[in-house]
């Protein structure tokens, strides 16, 4: 890890920081094959100061490319090529405002490929982490007001027995999806079904955990009103939720604004944190 303040304070190029990792990590000291082939894989998230100068203007396609350049520069890695398909090394960079991190995958499949599902949704290593946050204990409750495929409840049934899952949505295929991805699980009490996310079928105060992806309005469609939309929810998920609950969202950027300014509606209700 190299913190971009220190990168910005010191006033070193990308290329000083490539450098600098491969002196770190003993490249230079690696009897490196003389043809490989390659992909360099790049995100960005916040960085708006950065100035790279580009006709696409797309600053991960630029310090991808600066990077291929530079390992062209290598004696040992003339012969390197690039191949973004199936490459024999990835090289994977993301950079933001608090850090630059350089790794590379130690197996082909991505950590968020499961054996086990049918149906693919929410990347399953987003969803561990909402699970993580939950903080779930055996005997809890569990609901997903908006549960498409059963993404969320698959993790949670990987790792814990002795909990209850309720899964709701409004689209049948989604909740025929579910049931399929679901069917290997036998270590928990699963129900999934057709209702709506504003009017869930459950009493008041009858759940110990939310967890729930909300719609960032991209795949799925945002009503006209989404002000009103969300609050609708979150109205009814503290309505079913029991007043030592925790309720743990996916959401976006603006939708986060929407949520911290409507709790502040509700005294009985605090944010615990925020990622």
């Amino acid at each position: 890890l190299v913190s971009t303040d220190h990168i910005n304070r010191k006033g070193q190029s990308m290329k000083k920081v490539c450098f600098l990792w491969r002196e770190i990590t003993n490249l230079g000291m690696i009897s490196a094959p003389t043809t490989l082939s390659y992909r360099i894989s790049v995100k960005i998230r916040g960085l708006n100061d950065y100035n790279f100068r580009s006709e696409t203007g797309n600053k991960e396609e630029q310090i991808s490319s600066a990077i291929s350049n530079l390992i062209s520069t290598f004696e040992e890695c003339k012969d390197w090529r690039v191949d973004l398909k199936y490459p024999d090394f990835e090289l994977i960079i993301h950079l933001n405002e608090e850090m630059l991190i350089i790794g590379t995958p130690l197996t082909k499949k991505p950590l968020s490929e499961r054996s086990y599902l049918i149906h693919k949704g929410l990347r399953c290593t987003t969803a561990s982490i909402l699970v993580q946050l939950a903080k779930i204990q055996p005997g809890h409750i569990i609901c997903d007001p908006m549960c498409g495929c059963g993404i969320i409840f698959a993790e949670i049934l990987q790792d814990f027995s002795q909990v209850t899952c309720l899964g709701f949505d409004t689209s049948i295929s989604q909740v025929n999806k579910a049931q399929e991805n679901l069917s290997f699980c036998d270590n928990g009490s699963i129900l999934v079904s057709i209702a709506d996310a504003i009017s869930i079928p459950l009493k008041t105060s009858s759940v110990d955990r939310i967890i729930c992806d909300l719609p960032f309005g991209k795949k799925h469609q945002l009503p006209n009103d989404d002000k009103d939309f969300f609050r609708n929810i979150f109205s009814e998920m503290r309505r079913i939720i029991k007043s030592d609950g925790l309720v743990v969202l996916l959401v976006s950027g603006k939708t986060q604004i929407e949520l911290f300014e409507e709790i502040k509606n509700y005294d009985c209700w605090e944010i615990s944190s925020s990622h």
